[in-house]
């Protein structure tokens, strides 16, 4: 199989559930047929979890995402009894699916890969660290027990509900570690001023001042935490209110032009077409086909 990307896969729940740990023998070094994530929701005192070789404080909050055929074990004595929510998965198998009845080879006896679900080189999937603590992004703790409870509760459509919740959950989880985000509050102010207003967009050298920073200083920041530059940024968020512009009123293309300080309508057409792939009207037309505003 080729490399493949996020939006290629086919997430499939084949089990879901919440589950103590009290350190039972079949806790302990094992290996599984099928995708995992693991959540803990605390109560552990001194447990911890192996993956490969790395160890794992179970945490309140902390997520241990473990790959098929990767050795792990549960330390967790009686006395410290670990809650966990547990979710079992195939990401790339299109039936058959093997997390529905996941397995587990306890060594010295071998695991075999033939028997475990379908893998594919996806560097995005890769990117996915093997523990991070979800207690900075309550949203994804939140979800992921959600999904846990809705896989026990009957519901037409269940197995959809938890596929599509599962899928959008991982793609969240990967947005949140890894897309670019500003964290320095003084760009963060100046963004939120370009994004409620960007037809009102100072020139750069009073939001300099506004940050408190050099105007050259104050560009190299801006990129580092965007990403783009100030005028890109800028461009983009005319953009985005033009379109919104362009379904929800009936206002010409020439009046929304001009109210998001394009003096040549030409100018705005061209930077339009570049950004969304058609002109100003024919993105209009396409919205009042598909049924949106205007």
């Amino acid at each position: 199989m080729p490399p493949q990307q996020l939006y290629e896969m086919t997430p499939h729940v084949g089990t879901a559930r919440f589950y103590q740990y009290n350190g039972d023998v079949y806790e302990r070094h094992r290996l599984g047929n099928c995708y995992a994530f693991h959540l803990f929701m605390g109560g552990g005192g001194h447990a911890f979890m192996r993956v490969e070789d790395r160890t794992i404080a179970l945490d309140k909050g902390m997520l241990v995402f473990v790959r098929p055929g990767v050795g792990h074990s549960f330390h967790v004595s009686a006395d410290d009894q670990v809650q966990s929510h547990n979710v079992y998965c195939d990401l790339w198998q299109q039936d058959g699916f093997i997390s529905d009845l996941p397995q587990f080879t306890f060594p010295p006896n071998p695991y075999h890969s033939e028997t475990g679900t379908l893998e594919a080189t996806c560097p995005e999937l890769d990117r996915l660290p093997v523990s991070v603590s979800l207690a900075a992004y309550p949203h994804l703790l939140d979800n992921f027990v959600y999904l846990s409870r809705t896989a026990n509760e009957p519901r037409v459509y269940r197995q959809c509900m938890l596929d599509s919740l599962f899928y959008a959950w991982l793609l969240e989880l990967h947005h949140t570690l890894f897309a670019l985000r500003p964290k320095d509050q003084r760009i963060l102010r100046i963004l939120r001023k370009i994004d409620a207003h960007p037809e009102r967009a100072a020139c750069h050298v009073e939001w300099s001042k506004a940050c408190g920073l050099k105007k050259s200083y104050f560009y190299e920041l801006f990129k580092q935490e965007t990403g783009i530059p100030v005028h890109a940024y800028v461009v983009q968020a005319r953009l985005k209110k033009a379109a919104a512009m362009l379904q929800e009123t009936s206002r010409s293309v020439t009046s929304v032009a001009a109210e998001l300080g394009y003096s040549s309508i030409h100018h705005f057409s061209r930077q339009f077409t570049a950004r969304f792939g058609v002109s100003p009207s024919r993105y209009r037309a396409g919205a009042q086909i598909a049924g949106y505003g205007g």
